[in-house]
This record gives C-alpha cells, sequence and structure tokens, in this order.
C-alpha cells in the first residue's frame, strides 16, 4: 500500500527564542491522514506525495535533516531546504497527492 510523506506547518507554533516555524516531516497511511487534534490552530500541507517506498523516503529526509530536527518530526528549514525536499520527492518518483490530501483531511 502506498504512504504519503508530508511537510506540514502550523502558524501557531513557533521556536519562543527564535521566533522561527517549524516544519513536521513525516509520513501517514491514506486511510489516517493525521493525528494533530492535541495541537493549536490549523495545520497547513506544504506538500504531499504518494510513495510505495515510504520508510526509504522518511529515513532519507529524517537522516539527511538531522542537524535541524527540534523534535520528533519537527525541523527548522528555510525555503531553500523546502524546495530541496519538494525536488527530491519529485526525483524520487513521489506522485503529488497534495490537493487530494488536503481535501480529505480539511472535511468541514
Amino acid at each position: 500500500m502506498a504512504r504519503i510523506f508530508y511537510v506540514a506547518f502550523n502558524k501557531r507554533i513557533s521556536n519562543p527564542e527564535t521566533k522561527e516555524m517549524p516544519y513536521k516531516i513525516g509520513i501517514t497511511g491514506t486511510n489516517r491522514y493525521f493525528d494533530f487534534e492535541e495541537l493549536p490552530g490549523q495545520i497547513e500541507i506544504l506538500f504531499a506525495y504518494s510513495f510505495k517506498d515510504y520508510k526509504t523516503v522518511d529515513a532519507f529526509f529524517h537522516h539527511s535533516l538531522e542537524q535541524y530536527r527540534i523534535k520528533d518530526q519537527w525541523f527548522n528549514l528555510n525555503q531553500e531546504q523546502l524546495n530541496l525536499i519538494k525536488l527530491n520527492c519529485e526525483s524520487m518518483g513521489g506522485i503529488d497527492v497534495k490537493n487530494k490530501f488536503e481535501k480529505k483531511y480539511n472535511k468541514s
């Protein structure tokens, strides 16, 4: 089963010292999108890609971005790094599912 690799953020969460907004990098199943109920505010999806080999993709990004890790799946990243993540997802054969993913997640 394909899994979704995503980068998300929440404008209400920031580092109290630097005021930078962290990004959450993770994977989820197609039937279980997020478990963000404990967080204040709206989670916004920056991008989401479907991969069959989701474990390799997730491990690659978590390892290569280790120095930017704040805690668990949260990272301090700049726009250039975000662009590189997206480019790598595309070159690794990821299928862009952001629009489909957001519609399912943002049920109103």
